[in-house]
């Protein structure tokens, strides 16, 4: 079974997408950390809000 089924089965996926929108709420995944609310669109150093280009 793929680890994705048994995470969600479990939980831990709920857990996980939880922990990540408290993160982009005072955002600090890059080195420059700085802090803007990626969920309310706000764009920081990086110029990325919301939504993330890969």
């Amino acid at each position: 079974m793929p680890s994705y089924i048994e995470a969600h089965k479990t939980g831990k996926l709920s857990d996980s997408i939880e922990k990540s929108y408290k993160i982009l709420e005072n955002c600090r995944l890059c080195p420059r950390e700085c802090e803007v609310n990626r969920l309310e669109d706000e764009k920081g150093i990086c110029h990325t809000g919301r939504s993330a280009i890969v």
